[in-house]
C-alpha cells in the first residue's frame, strides 16, 4: 500500500504525463488547407488582396506576395519533440527550446474568366491560416 508522500509523488507524476500529453496535442497543429482548389467569384487580384487581409493576423505565420499570382504563408513553431526534451532534460533541455521548425504553403490565384478566379492552394498551413483561407473561398462561391 502507499503512504501519504507515496501518493503524493503518483500524482504529481501522473499530472505531468497529462499535462505534457496536452501541451503535444496543443502545440504544433498543422493542416492542409481543406480544398486543392477552388473557383470563387471576383478577379485574381481581389481574391489574393482578401487572402492577404484574412491571414495577417494569424500566429507565429508570415504571408508575403512572393509572384504577383500567389501568396505564401510561412509558419514558424517549436517542434513536439523540443518541449519534451526541455521537461524531461531540464535545464540543460531548455536549450532545445531554440529549434524551429517551419511550414510553407502556397496559394496561387489565376484569372480563369470574366468574374471567375480559380485558387489553387499547395503545401500545409496552420489551421488559423487554413481557417482564413476556407472562410474566403466560403464569402467568395
Amino acid at each position: 500500500m502507499l503512504a501519504g508522500n507515496e501518493w503524493l509523488i503518483v500524482l504529481v507524476v501522473v499530472g505531468s504525463i497529462g499535462a505534457l500529453v496536452w501541451l503535444m496535442l496543443s502545440v504544433g497543429s498543422s493542416s492542409p488547407a481543406g480544398v486543392s482548389a477552388a473557383q470563387v467569384h471576383g478577379n485574381a487580384d481581389d481574391v489574393l488582396r482578401d487572402l492577404q487581409l484574412a491571414t495577417a493576423g494569424a500566429k507565429n505565420t508570415v504571408t508575403r506576395r512572393d509572384t504577383p499570382d500567389s501568396l505564401t504563408a510561412v509558419w514558424t513553431h517549436t517542434p513536439g519533440w523540443a518541449i519534451v526534451v526541455a521537461v524531461l532534460l531540464f535545464p540543460i533541455g531548455l536549450i532545445a527550446l531554440v529549434s524551429r521548425t517551419s511550414e510553407v504553403g502556397t496559394v496561387f490565384v489565376n484569372q480563369e474568366s470574366d468574374g471567375i478566379a480559380r485558387m489553387q492552394i499547395a503545401g500545409v498551413f496552420n489551421s488559423t491560416t487554413s481557417a482564413a483561407i476556407n472562410a474566403v473561398i466560403k464569402s467568395r462561391s
